[in-house]
């Protein structure tokens, strides 16, 4: 006979912690030399599921029980971060050390939220149009806090640079003095903007999602948006891969995604739908992944 296996899993609100264990583990491994750490938490994706403790702490919340445990699992995380961080500091490392500090995409928005009343569906889009499965803002929006010991400005906020995960790479090869490879990168170095420099972009950023009718949608109607966008300058334009649901919005007047100015401006709107498109069609196909 081989082994017990126990498959008893571990509540899902323990698993965060133990990602810190892990990492404290390997940064006290290599203090000594320079390390890259990406750490993937866990509380904050569906589903939520907090411990005891940190429920209590937000009874106050308990009329409304998806908000209540999202609030409990944010703070968990918010705790198990400082853990981390407070960590390096105790090493002398905290001067040596850049956090990085961002989300993938909005907050939930599973249908069953929505048949359970208006402003059910728990998280913030800071009021922005869209969540999680949209191209509007409140899907793809994210915060972004850096923290390095004096090198970046404490307590300033930029709330007019256009960053994007592709620039993460390029910009932090150079914070690091890492050669990158000679490859032409989707993303640009944006360190600047991290030491306190605003960026005024100048190439553009495009997305893409939902391939086939498979895709999940958000719950909310309103925050379903074209399965393509592309952000240059002040315009953002989405559109569908066919060609249809063609919207582009004017961030220099509003950034709620309420008015579609395509009609306004059509030679714009013409110019970037080409260029999205272009890109779309210069992706690889599904066969080709397969």
């Amino acid at each position: 006979m081989g082994p017990r296996v126990d498959r008893k899993i571990d509540p899902k609100y323990t698993w965060t912690r133990t990602y810190v264990d892990k990492s404290i583990d390997f940064i006290d491994r290599n203090k000594r030399n320079p390390f890259y750490l990406q750490l993937w938490l866990n509380d904050v994706h569906d589903r939520h599921v907090p411990s005891d403790a940190f429920l209590k702490r937000h009874e106050r919340h308990a009329d409304r029980p998806f908000t209540h445990r999202f609030y409990a699992v944010l703070d968990e995380m918010d705790e198990q971060l400082g853990r981390l961080i407070d960590h390096v500091d105790s090493l002398g490392l905290g001067e040596k050390t850049l956090f990085v500090l961002t989300s993938d995409n909005g907050p939930t928005a599973w249908r069953h939220y929505y048949r359970k009343g208006p402003n059910v569906a728990p998280g913030s889009t800071a009021g922005f149009r869209g969540r999680k499965w949209s191209l509007y803002e409140g899907g793809i929006r994210m915060p972004l806090i850096v923290r390095w010991k004096g090198t970046i400005p404490a307590g300033r906020v930029d709330d007019s640079s256009i960053l994007a995960a592709v620039d993460f790479f390029p910009t932090l090869s150079r914070l690091a003095k890492v050669t990158p490879p000679q490859v032409e990168f989707d993303g640009i170095d944006a360190g600047h903007v991290f030491l306190g420099q605003p960026l005024q972009r100048e190439t553009p950023l495009f997305w893409e999602y939902g391939r086939d009718k498979s895709y999940l949608k958000p719950g909310g109607v309103a925050d379903r948006s074209p399965n393509c966008a592309i952000r240059e300058g002040r315009w953002k334009l989405l559109i569908n891969a066919d060609g249809s649901g063609l919207e582009l919005y004017d961030f220099g007047q509003a950034t709620n995604e309420a008015q579609n100015v395509a009609a306004q401006h059509p030679v714009t709107a013409k110019r970037l739908a080409k260029r999205l498109l272009d890109w779309r069609t210069s992706l690889p196909s599904l066969d080709d992944a397969n």
